[in-house]
C-alpha cells in the first residue's frame, strides 16, 4: 500500500501568484490590473516542464512590469511575504550598479517615479568592492530612498542552480527575515534608528528582472507568490517543498479535469468516474483506492485539485493500491487515461 501526505501550499492571504507558464498572468483568486513582459523568454522550469519559467537576459530591455497595487505595498496590511524561485545565469552581472543588481521590487527614484521606494530584492556580483560575493539580500526603503534596513543570505551560488528565496516584512514584530530553500538565514529590525525606516505606499510598478531600471537581472525566475501576512515555518518549507504542477510534465493539464462522475451507490465514501470502455476498474473502502486493469509498465500520476503531483511512478504490475488521509477531489492519470476521484 502507498500512502503520501498532501501538498499544503498556503492559499490564506495569498494576494498574488505568477506561475509563468507561458504568459505572465496573476493566478491568485485577487483582481491585479495586468502585466506587461518586456522580453521576457519562458523556459523549462526547475522540474523541466517546457514554458514554465520566465527568463531574463540582464540587459535593460529586459524584465516585467505590473502597474502599482495596494497589495504589492507592505503598509497595506503591516506585513507582507514574499516566495520566489530564481536561478541567475552569472556571478557577474553585465548591467549592475555599484556592484549588484536589484533583481525585483518595488520603488523608483528617478524621473516622474521619484519618491516611490518601497521594498526591493537584491543580489551581488561575484566581486563587489562591499566584499559581499554573490549576496542575496531584502530590503525596505522610506519613500524617499536612501539606506534601507534589510536582512540577507551570503553563500556560494552555482550558475544555473534553482534557489527558493523567501522574504518577510513585519511591522507587528518589526523585523525582516529571510529564508533560503526553506531555512531562517537571516533576521533584523525593520524599523531602527540607523535607517528609521517607515515604510508607506508608493505608486511605483512591481518589476521582475529589474526594480528601478538601473540594474538589470541575468538568469531565471519562477513561482512569484505575494502574500498579506506573515508565514507560518511550516508553510515556508511548504513552498520550498512544492512539488511539480501536473500542468506539464504529467500531461495532467487543467482542461484534462473536467471528467463526467457517477456516484456508487454501494459506498456513499467516494465517487469515481468511470469508463465503460476502459479495463481499469476502480474502488475505494475506507479512503484506500483500489485500481485493477491496469497495462503492465504504466505511468501512474496522481494530483490534487490544486494539480499538485501527489505520485509519480511507473507501474510494475496490473494493481495498485493507494491510500488517501483526507477528503478531497483527486485525479489519476494512469497510461493515456485520467480518472477523477472525490473522496468525501
Amino acid at each position: 500500500m502507498a500512502c503520501f501526505s498532501l501538498a499544503k501550499i498556503p492559499t490564506d492571504g495569498l494576494v498574488a501568484y505568477f506561475p509563468f507558464n507561458g504568459n505572465i498572468e496573476n493566478q491568485s483568486a485577487v483582481s491585479l490590473p495586468p502585466g506587461e513582459n518586456h522580453n521576457g523568454v519562458f523556459v523549462p522550469d526547475r522540474f523541466g516542464n517546457e514554458s514554465a519559467a520566465i527568463s531574463f537576459d540582464g540587459t535593460k530591455s529586459s524584465y516585467a512590469e505590473f502597474p502599482d497595487d495596494d497589495a504589492y505595498s507592505i503598509s497595506t496590511t503591516g506585513a507582507l511575504a514574499i516566495s520566489v524561485w530564481m536561478s541567475p545565469d552569472t556571478l557577474t552581472f553585465p548591467v549592475s550598479d555599484d556592484g549588484y543588481i536589484h533583481w525585483m521590487g518595488k520603488g523608483t527614484f528617478t524621473g516622474t517615479d521619484k519618491g516611490n521606494m518601497e521594498w526591493g530584492f537584491r543580489m551581488y556580483n561575484e566581486e563587489n568592492s562591499a566584499n559581499r560575493p554573490n549576496r542575496i539580500s531584502a530590503y525596505a526603503f522610506n519613500l524617499a530612498g536612501g539606506l534601507g534596513s534589510g536582512s540577507y543570505v551570503q553563500e556560494p551560488v552555482t550558475v544555473g542552480e534553482w534557489i527558493h528565496f523567501l522574504a518577510i516584512y513585519d511591522t507587528g514584530e518589526n523585523l525582516i527575515r529571510v529564508y533560503k530553500n526553506g531555512v531562517l538565514k537571516d533576521s533584523d529590525s525593520l524599523y531602527d534608528e540607523t535607517y528609521k525606516v517607515v515604510v508607506q505606499n508608493g505608486d511605483s510598478p512591481l518589476r521582475i528582472g529589474t526594480r528601478s531600471l538601473w540594474s538589470f537581472f541575468r538568469g531565471k525566475i519562477d513561482d512569484l507568490r505575494i502574500y498579506s501576512r506573515v508565514l507560518s515555518e511550516s508553510e515556508i518549507l511548504e513552498l520550498y517543498r512544492e512539488k511539480p504542477s501536473a500542468g506539464d510534465s504529467s500531461g495532467v493539464s487543467s482542461s484534462s479535469r473536467v471528467e463526467s462522475s457517477s456516484s456508487s451507490a454501494e459506498n456513499p465514501d467516494f465517487i469515481v468516474a468511470q469508463s465503460a470502455v476502459s479495463p481499469l476498474r476502480l474502488s475505494v473502502v475506507s479512503r484506500t483506492l483500489s485500481v485493477a486493469g491496469i497495462r503492465q509498465g504504466s505511468n501512474l500520476v496522481v494530483t490534487d485539485a490544486l494539480g499538485q503531483v501527489l505520485v509519480r511512478e511507473k507501474i510494475a504490475g496490473n494493481h495498485r493500491v493507494l491510500h488517501f488521509p483526507a477528503a478531497g477531489n483527486y485525479f489519476l492519470k494512469i497510461g493515456n487515461e485520467i480518472r477523477r476521484v472525490q473522496i468525501r
